[in-house]
């Protein structure tokens, strides 16, 4: 039944369209797979589907349906506006009908094995579009073919259907640019490609050893044992191997960076959590070399001083992160061709490359401050009747502007001076440099550097006292000082000023805003932290005894009841509108008829 409902909603009429299927692809396999859950807690899972998944796939994504099920709290979906909507407007009856409800009564009869991870893979093959796959678990390969030919002609548009006996699997076409393969405890849906071309792909891949899989890969196997819910892996090889790929080698030392990298990967892990969606990120190569010269990243946290240069209460969001400035050097120095490049764009800057490279001290953060209403200049374009030519000029106008700071470590405040000098910045009576874009801009020096604000208060301050007395507090402060790499992001509506939520009610309208805050009232914060090896993300969420992931599903299906009844009211009142105006029309003519016989 899951499987059935992917291959449906993924067989595109065109390549081109094969991403926007992919993104429709959760709500169908929420809705109607639910039946196959009731199952998978009694059945293993099976691994032979990894040898189908080609070595040079540049990405792949897992998806756990087991825990999905639990966690989205399977047993509740029958009660979902969602679902009775779509069983409303399903037909009980008819060829379609008889064979859903075949499925749903006993999807094991599918001989898909459901409770075996589903991998999506991802690959260039040689043209522009890049190929799509997903490989899963066979259970009983005749229940499977007996299954794909009950399916409805209609729904696989095509005019015939047929299972072909290859060398060693069977194929069977959807329609055009996709098609399903199978052999003993393994499957293979592949779609992105011609048809000509795709039988030529899928026998590949069917044909393969496992040597030319990610089977054989140490990292791979370990990103299949980890727990997660949904796993997403990133193969550098692939990215090389892919047109993306040949274009980013084309600088730093290409040979030896691919050399580097091959061997790379990334894997991300979504466990969906009763307080939080916890994302953990960890990049691995058996290169050791490739960490020593390409990872920039630094060792430490941000340092006390460029925490004291941003903003003297608790933002609404940070970012930051530390470089090894040294290493970065040497690997631009080394490269002749990006060094080039560098000398050719500070050529008129009075500073040589050298200066330029060790200006900067490796730190850089930024926070957002608050919200300010705040008038700006933009101009207006109307129309002249009088002489029927257009018009142009400024005007004043009112809107919403963030309020923020960036700041810069500085190593070498006699280059900065240089820079600033040759760029000729007006200075304010307050000692800062002021820019003029749009709306105000200023550059203050500091202790840390040099601080980037388009609030005057802040550069003030920075201006005369060098930093502030204390680093950014509230959540930010916690998460700048922990880690190499670090953000946050509040989600809680009720910190950010009235004036935001003011703005985004008006431009939202009054109903849907309310929809969103109520959707946004289940989370708190987002914060992140990380080294050049690893790293992590939490989207925390308000104290509840419920998982986040049937939270999230809940209050989708009720913001989704919520919009089915405005529509309905909305069509309600359009059509009582229309007759009253049918009605007003009737009378009016009426009117004008016995007007007309009083008349004679």
């Amino acid at each position: 039944m899951l499987i059935y409902t992917i291959f449906i909603n993924l067989t595109p009429p065109k390549p081109k369209k094969m991403l926007k299927k992919l993104i429709l692809i959760g709500l169908p396999v929420i809705v109607i797979g639910a039946g196959v859950y009731a199952y998978v807690f009694l059945l293993k899972k099976s691994q032979e589907h990894f040898k189908l998944i080609p070595s040079d796939s540049f990405g792949v994504m897992t998806i756990d349906l087991k825990s999905i099920a639990e966690k989205g709290n399977y047993k509740a979906w029958g009660d979902l506006f969602v679902t009775k909507k779509l069983n409303e407007s399903a037909k009980p009856e008819g060829e379609n009908g008889r064979f859903m409800k075949e499925l749903i009564s006993n999807p094991l009869s599918m001989g898909i094995d459901p409770v075996s991870d589903l991998y999506l893979f991802f690959q260039y093959s040689g043209n522009s579009q890049p190929s799509f796959g997903i490989a899963f678990a066979v259970r009983n390969e005749t229940d499977l073919e007996n299954v794909l030919m009950k399916i409805p002609e209609k729904d696989l548009s095509v005019d015939k259907k047929e299972v072909q006996n290859k060398e060693g699997y069977k194929l069977f076409h959807f329609s055009k640019g996709a098609a399903l393969a199978w052999k003993k405890g393994a499957g293979l849906f592949a779609t992105g490609l011609t048809d000509a071309d795709l039988d030529t792909y899928v026998d590949k891949i069917m044909k393969q050893e496992k040597s030319a899989s990610l089977a054989d890969r140490k990292d791979f196997l370990e990103f299949t044992q980890k727990k997660q819910d949904i796993g997403i892996y990133i193969n550098y090889a692939g990215i090389f191997n892919s047109s993306i790929g040949s274009m980013a080698t084309l600088t730093l030392q290409s040979n030896q960076y691919i050399a580097a990298f091959k061997t790379a990967s990334v894997t991300m892990s979504i466990l969906f959590e009763k307080d939080k969606i916890a994302i953990r990120s960890f990049y691995q190569n058996s290169n050791p070399d490739a960490f020593d010269k390409y990872s920039f990243i630094g060792s430490s946290a941000l340092t006390e001083g460029i925490l004291k240069s941003l903003t003297p209460k608790p933002p609404l969001a940070f970012w930051g992160f530390t470089m090894d400035m040294k290493k970065l050097l040497a690997l631009l120095i080394s490269d002749i061709a990006t060094m080039q490049s560098i000398s050719g764009a500070v050529k008129d800057l009075g500073v040589t490359p050298v200066e330029l490279g060790n200006l900067l001290g490796g730190e850089l953060a930024a926070t957002l401050n608050d919200f300010k209403m705040s008038a700006v200049e933009k101009k207006h374009y109307g129309w002249d009747p009088a002489t029927n030519e257009p018009t142009e000029s400024m005007v004043t106008d009112t809107t919403l502007l963030p309020e923020f700071s960036l700041t810069l470590s500085i190593n070498d405040k006699a280059v900065l001076q240089k820079l600033l000098d040759h760029f000729k910045l007006p200075k304010d009576e307050a000692g800062y440099y002021k820019m003029a874009i749009g709306s105000d801009y200023y550059l203050a020096e500091d202790k840390a550097g040099i601080t980037l604000t388009n609030s005057g208060e802040i550069a003030t301050e920075l201006n005369s006292k060098k930093e502030f007395p204390s680093i950014i507090g509230g959540k930010a402060g916690e998460i700048a000082k922990s880690a190499p790499t670090a953000f946050y992001i509040d989600l809680t509506l009720n910190d950010y000023p009235e004036a935001v939520r003011t703005y985004l009610n008006k431009m939202m309208k009054e109903e849907n805003y309310k929809l969103f805050n109520d959707f946004m009232n289940m989370f708190i914060c987002i914060d992140g932290k990380g080294t050049s090896k690893e790293g992590e993300m939490n989207i925390r969420m308000s104290g509840s005894d419920e998982n986040s992931l049937w939270r999230i599903i809940k209050q989708s299906d009720n913001i989704g009841q919520q919009i089915d009844l405005q529509k309905k009211k909305k069509e309600k009142e359009e059509a009582e509108q229309e007759q009253k105006h049918a009605m007003d029309q009737a009378t009016a003519v009426a009117d004008s008829l016995a007007a007309s016989a009083g008349s004679r």
